[in-house]
């Protein structure tokens, strides 16, 4: 009795090979392959037990693998590294461990030492995983933003790019040609990295073009943006988000709030945002629309009027949940970084962006009444009520949410 896999095995080798090489894309290929999981997370599945079929099938599979993917490997001695590029940066991870270290078809190893940093800050085994070209400028501009959060994280690390033709391996002796990438991936391999700024050393080995690595060196040494251009650049995405909520054009109004939060750094994704970059902002303002004031300070006016006019936005799309979660989000996150509810709840004078904070309670208590959830909106309408004790729109929404007796 033949098994069904080895019925399968001689189906496919009876295929035509023009056939055969398009079914071992679909299987190979991380293109064909990346799923979505929810909040931004994505994971890939490729089906590699079809390389252990047999000989034929197995280069067959090989050269799909070289020429349909381009696979960088990431080693750094930071043990938890891929959990957080992962988790924090959202960024699929092809593979890890065992797999990782042994991959041959790579296109490039970027190798991340951090020689004078204790050995105890660091890992007891170094971190190695796989990722895809396409996911590169993800990585990269999450390692700006650890940066920009940790102060002088680069200013510790040494930083290899070898780049290598996966095509140059003769099979069976591990030996390697020098032929060199085609140019243009050698610049989508290397141009994402141009975001990591002030590393202590990086250095390009492996064949490659000499005016590639130039112009890369050149890009990396260009400065970051400023806090000043982060909240310039948040304060118009912002306005033009509003712009787009007065043409009752809601969905584009988030668009631009997505925008505006992800200019000074937060990422939204979903329901879940990743706050970047603290220490970045915690610096004067010396010239522009927010001259002499802390950038601190003005990141959390920024995000304040953000939130309220997302919470807006989906009120307008009748969008209920959502805009009671955004709201509650920011009142629960303010009232324990604040010490509790009686601060927060509480009007203050000095209070960051305060007419927006009032409409956080005011908005996020028309979502709770349209989810019919009256208690709560009322609680809300009431500390809205505080801190907007001239708003008329304010007062008659607390009077018609009033208990009535009798």
């Amino acid at each position: 009795m033949v098994s069904p896999l080895a019925e399968s095995r001689n189906l496919l080798l009876d295929l035509p090979s023009e056939l055969r090489a398009l079914i071992l894309e679909e299987l190979l290929t991380t293109s064909h392959n990346k799923h979505h999981v929810g909040e931004g997370f994505y994971r890939y599945k490729l089906y590699t037990n079809i390389l252990r079929v047999n000989k034929q099938l197995y280069l067959e599979g090989i050269e799909v693998l070289t020429r349909q993917n381009t696979l960088i490997r990431i080693e750094t001695p930071w043990t938890q590294a891929e959990e957080h590029v992962a988790t924090e940066g959202q960024v699929p991870i092809l593979a890890t461990g065992y797999r990782a270290d042994h991959c041959r078809l790579l296109s490039m190893s970027v190798q991340i030492d951090a020689p004078d940093v204790a050995a105890e800050f660091q890992g007891s085994e170094p971190s190695k995983f796989l990722l895809c070209l396409e996911d590169l400028p993800s990585f990269c501009k999450m390692w700006m933003y650890c940066d920009l959060t940790y102060p002088n994280l680069n200013l510790v690390l040494h930083v290899t790019l070898e780049l290598r033709n996966p095509r140059n391996l003769i099979s069976g002796t591990g030996s390697q040609s020098n032929e060199e990438l085609p140019k243009a991936l050698q610049s989508r391999l290397l141009e994402p990295f141009a975001m990591v700024k002030n590393l202590n050393t990086v250095k390009v080995k492996g064949p490659h073009d000499a005016s590639i690595e130039e112009s890369f060196h050149k890009a990396m040494a260009i400065p970051g943006t400023s806090p000043t251009h982060c909240l310039e650049k948040c304060s118009a995405l912002k306005d033009a988000g509003n712009a787009s909520l007065k043409a009752n054009n809601p969905a584009a109004a988030l668009a631009h709030y997505t925008a505006a939060f992800a200019a000074m750094h937060i990422v939204v994704a979903g329901r879940r945002r990743h706050i970047w970059a603290d220490a970045f902002f915690n610096a004067p303002i010396e010239s522009g629309i927010f001259a002499n004031r802390d950038a601190g300070l003005v990141r959390m006016e920024l995000r304040i009027k953000l939130v309220a006019n997302c919470i807006a936005a989906y009120l307008n799309m009748k969008e209920w949940e959502e805009a009671k979660f955004w709201g509650m989000r920011s009142i629960n996150l303010m009232r324990e970084s604040w010490g509790g509810m009686a601060l927060v709840d509480e009007p203050h004078d000095n209070f960051p962006a305060r007419d927006s904070w009032g409409k956080i309670y005011y908005r996020t208590a028309m979502a709770c009444k349209a989810l019919e959830e009256m208690s709560e909106a009322r609680a809300l309408l009431r500390i809205a009520q505080a801190w907007l004790p001239n708003d008329e729109i304010v007062k008659k929404e607390v009077a018609a949410c009033a208990l009535r007796l009798g």
